[in-house]
């Protein structure tokens, strides 16, 4: 990249917390319940996507138009009722990460696809949505991951280049749209590993949040050589 970076943007679902599985639970259960089976292997296909993508990736596996936001919800409702009586699963290595961050004075946001009402419970019920400089939602943007506007918008709210911005994310969608702004991509898989398909435009793919501490360290130390 041949910058310093400046600021982190994180994913959220799948990326700081544990929530691509009970999405996909919850959205099999909802449909049963309005009797409107669907694979879970379709809605894990449309991890990453804006809605606009994922009605048609749907449609198009299951016949014809599927009440996709009509499932969805109450798979929502289903989801906020499962993690208010269980609790929000973080992921390994988030807080030592933004305490990191904190201490190098990194500039730090949030870049979900989820609206904000649900991306800033979940925030908050990790004890995490003060740590963010910024939080940028799916309802915040007009295009949707993989165009890279709700990064270029995060960045906009950082006054940081968008080269100086290292993007954290499991999905496709979200590390092309990464590309797309001219950012860092780093890959941390999580139920899905998109690596074979975004290889070629991610910087690194790192298995889990602890190793981008050391990642950091080391391109600050290229970058003080």
């Amino acid at each position: 990249m041949g910058k310093e970076i400046a600021a982190v943007i994180f994913d959220m679902d799948g990326l700081m917390f544990d929530t691509e599985r009970i999405a996909v639970k919850t959205f099999v259960e909802a449909a049963e319940r309005l009797e409107m089976p669907i694979p879970a292997e379709y809605i894990v296909g449309i991890v990453g996507m804006d809605h606009r993508r994922a009605d048609a990736y749907i449609s198009e596996r299951m016949g014809g138009h599927y009440p996709l936001h009509e499932v969805g919800r109450l798979a929502d409702e289903i989801r906020a009722d499962y993690i208010r009586e269980r609790g929000l699963p973080v992921k390994e290595g988030l807080f030592e990460l933004l305490d990191f961050l904190k201490k190098i004075g990194l500039k730090c946001a949030v870049a979900t696809s989820t609206h904000r009402p649900i991306a800033e419970e979940n925030l908050k019920i990790a004890g995490v949505i003060d740590r963010f400089d910024t939080v940028v939602c799916g309802d915040d943007i007009t295009n949707g991951k993989p165009d890279p506007d709700i990064f270029l918008l995060a960045a906009g709210r950082l006054a940081v280049p968008p080269e100086r911005c290292m993007v954290l994310e499991d999905s496709q969608a979200g590390l092309t749209g990464a590309a797309r702004a001219g950012m860092m991509p780093v890959l941390i898989p999580d139920i899905k590993d998109p690596y074979e398909d975004v290889k070629d435009i991610i910087f690194t793919r790192l298995p889990s949040l602890h190793e981008v501490i050391g990642l950091i360290g080391e391109l600050k130390r290229g970058g003080e050589s």
